[in-house]
């Protein structure tokens, strides 16, 4: 149990960071002169650019409707407290929810400058952990089954062992029953 959560919270850290990274990633290319023309005329690159269908990405000035809105999961965007411009992501900025069907749900939220604008936007980007969820089921699964088995294995062993062990006792116990009034020489 103790390597099991200790490998969830591994896996949970890298995938904090991962997210963390791609909003980095997103705030450096808003400095780009283009990005509002790159994002009306080729928002499919930033879908593409996400890598999957469990990733979500918002990009909007605040109270406005979005600019760009990456939500192929159709996952629920919570109101998340952004963190403001210049000011650095750290892995407490991460919020862990559940999705509706149970599955764990990371998101974070920062505010940042474009080149060409005198406001911040507001960057939105989240993902849905299902391959996390399914390596640690299976992971727990096989950790499960290798116990069952070194545990069967061990009581037969231990069943083996004992009776080796109590083989001599029962020769022992068998002897002092033959000894009676007619066999009182015999030697244990």
């Amino acid at each position: 149990m103790v390597l099991y959560q200790s490998l969830a919270k591994q896996i949970s850290v890298h995938d904090d960071a991962a997210l963390l990274n791609r909003m980095n990633q997103i705030c450096t290319l808003l400095l780009n002169k283009d990005v509002l023309a790159l994002i009306r005329t080729k928002p499919r690159l930033f879908a593409n650019m996400l890598g999957n269908t469990e990733s979500l990405l918002v990009v909007r000035f605040p109270g406005q409707p979005p600019l760009i809105e990456v939500n192929p999961g159709k996952a629920r965007i919570s109101d998340i407290p952004a963190v403001r411009a210049h000011q650095p992501l750290t892995l407490k900025n991460v919020r862990h929810q559940l999705a509706a069907n149970g599955t764990p749900f990371i998101s974070a939220s920062a505010l940042a400058k474009m080149r060409n604008n005198p406001g911040e936007v507001e960057i939105i980007t989240g993902r849905l952990m299902t391959e996390r969820t399914s390596t640690l089921a299976g992971y727990r699964h096989e950790m499960l089954l290798l116990i069952t088995i070194a545990t069967a294995a061990a009581a037969l062993s231990v069943v083996f062992l004992i009776r080796r062990g109590l083989c001599l006792l029962y020769h022992l116990a068998q002897e002092t029953a033959a000894i009676d009034v007619r066999h009182l020489d015999w030697r244990i």
